[in-house]
């Protein structure tokens, strides 16, 4: 977020700190450079949020098990461990910097109206470079997962598997202690940037929203962001499931291994084809495949294996194994940022992130602001105030300031940049506006059949109008805090945003101002879900069944948040991890 800051200032340190700190964490020799077999039982494909899990368990037998990951050791990144710098991670070494294609709808306010998607390309792949919030969703979207005919994904299904994750390190005696877990692997904790979060919680008081764990059963209120962090540092399935199981001898790991293929006889997956150090390898699996390469990876490694629609099969020219609807109905959340100013000094500004004390704190003792993600709690409405429907919006209180630094992160054309930094103030907040239950859905395709070359992303964001329609009653709704005592305390003020050609000749604050903004400065959430979605056999935006299993094909599954049905109530680390625990009991309990 403000790595683009100079760090001259701290440059004395370095000399003096590499003198008295402890060295760093490093890879054991050899670890991931075990000599390959042709056989194992099972072959994960990615060792990302969902794959480092899946790995994991099936590793607790005897069964042997191969992971591959494309990328490299997370351990290459010192600032992957650190909480507040997980958005300087993205367009990093670690990151697969995928693009979309020109939006039709939206990002009129981006370069070249493109959307980018950060995904992460290294041992715990997306999950090591998030913000690291962690929300399960709502327990009616599980509910209507079952409903639309993914039978056993009920909230009352999925939730042993949410507990099984979790070791809950905060006090839950003011909630239902019942629903959470507290013997799993990720250490979760409650997290505050900066004590703006009590007017935000005031205020949310004021409209009638009390303070509530959204992990449990109602997501509608107030709620302290719960991330995963132990100990100051990141806490993600590589550092807290895959690494202590690294010493198993029937679990391999291969780093810098980019898989191309699925490789079939007939109906039937036999083994996987992938690169590493330009030499072609191919292995093969006595038992089971599972693609755990994310929303974008698996699809594509399913459409280049000839697993998609027969239309784009032949216009590609791949031959067909299976006609399913991989790559279509691609969703995603999308954001909105606010600017709010405010008449004192509160929030976490550049400068502050850039003080000498703050980094020393963290780098001795893992404590301070280095060790938050930068959240001061969130709100969650449904917007026709109906409490037995899940929310429609979600808002983030950020503890940051709207000042330079903040700005360097968007991929806003240069002149929109240019006229915004007038108007950023070290004496402001950001609320982050995320719609929860967007309707539009694109498409994921390949470009080519090179599996070296990135695949066409189009979220057709914005697509469905409803959408804005959305957002336009979201932001009434952010006006309201506006109006409450504890906002007026602080002197909050929305700042308007609008630019020359960017819809600086709307009237403002008329509905028609809001819907041009929307089209042009919302982006995307990076909640990307369902290009290899779940369901029934006779449901044909399906690709893979209820247990996760490619429809048609043997010995295949999908385990990561592309086989979700509906984005989930919030963010999909928590979904992406629970459905890898699932996949893992369906394999074990299916021999």
């Amino acid at each position: 977020m403000f790595l683009g800051q100079s760090l001259v200032q701290v440059a004395s340190l370095v000399i003096f700190l590499s003198t008295v700190l402890p060295p760093t964490e490093k890879d054991p020799p050899g670890v991931f450079d075990r000599p390959l077999e042709d056989w194992y039982d099972y072959i994960v494909v990615g060792a990302g949020s969902a794959g480092g899990i899946v790995a994991t368990r099936l590793s607790e037998g005897y069964e042997k098990v191969l992971l591959l990951e494309a990328g490299g050791s997370d351990l290459e990144n010192d600032e992957t461990k650190i909480p507040l710098l997980w958005s300087a991670l993205s367009n990093s070494n670690l990151d697969w910097k995928f693009k979309t294609i020109p939006q039709t709808h939206s990002h009129f306010a981006n370069k070249d109206k493109v959307s980018i998607w950060p995904r992460g390309k290294c041992l715990g792949g997306t999950g090591k470079i998030n913000a690291m919030a962690l929300i399960r969703g709502n327990p009616k979207d599980f509910d209507t997962w079952t409903k639309e005919g993914a039978v056993g994904w009920s909230y009352s299904d999925v939730l042993p598997f949410f507990k099984k994750i979790e070791h809950i390190a905060f006090n839950l005696s003011t909630y239902n202690e019942d629903l959470r877990g507290r013997n799993g692997p990720l250490t979760i904790v409650e997290s505050r940037m900066t004590m703006l979060e009590y007017f935000h919680e005031q205020a949310a008081q004021e409209l009638g929203f009390n303070r509530i764990d959204c992990n449990s059963e109602s997501q509608l209120g107030f709620c302290r962001i719960q991330v995963n962090i132990k100990k100051g540092e990141r806490c993600d399935t590589a550092s807290c499931y895959l690494r202590p199981a690294l010493e198993r001898t029937n679990l391999q790991v291969h780093l810098n291994s980019h898989v191309s293929k699925i490789l079939f006889d007939g109906k039937v997956a036999q083994g996987v084809e992938f690169s590493k150090d330009d030499i072609l390898n191919k292995v093969y699996a006595r038992k089971e495949i599972i693609l755990s390469a994310g929303v974008v990876g698996s699809p594509k490694i399913l459409l280049l294996s000839g697993v998609g629609p027969n239309h784009h099969m032949n216009d590609i020219g791949v031959p067909v194994v299976a006609d399913l609807p991989v790559g279509e109905n691609v969703q995603d959340q999308m954001a909105m940022h606010f600017q709010v100013a405010i008449n004192m000094s509160l929030a976490t500004t550049s400068q502050k992130i850039m003080d000498t004390e703050n980094i020393l704190q963290y780098l001795f003792f893992r404590e301070g602001i280095y060790a938050q993600i930068g959240v001061d709690g969130m709100v969650f409405v449904n917007l026709d105030q109906n409490n037995e429907e899940p929310p429609d919006i979600q808002l983030i209180f950020l503890g940051l300031s709207y000042d330079k630094g903040f700005l360097d992160s968007f991929y806003y054309k240069e002149e929109v940049k240019e006229e915004l930094a007038k108007r950023t103030d070290p004496n402001s907040f950001v609320v982050i506006m995320n719609l929860l239950h967007a309707k539009s859905r694109g498409t994921i395709t390949l470009s080519t059949t090179s599996s070296s070359d990135k695949p066409v992303i189009d979220p057709m964001y914005l697509s469905d109008s409803d959408d804005v329609e959305t957002f336009v009653k979201g932001i009434r709704f952010l006006q309201k805090l506006q109006e409450t005592k504890s906002w007026k305390s602080i002197g909050a003020t929305l700042i308007r945003h609008d630019t020359p050609g960017h819809c600086s000749e709307e009237e403002y604050d008329e509905d028609d101002y809001w819907r041009c903004m929307v089209r042009h400065f919302a982006n995307q959430a990076n909640h990307q879900t369902s290009s290899c979605r779940m369901g029934s056999d006779d449901d044909t935006t399906a690709v893979v069944d209820p247990q996760l299993r490619v429809k048609g094909i043997k010995n295949l599954r999908v385990a990561d948040a592309s086989v979700m049905r509906n984005n989930p109530s919030g963010n999909t680390n928590g979904p992406t991890m629970m459905i890898a625990e699932r996949a893992a009991d369906f394999i074990k309990n299916s021999k």
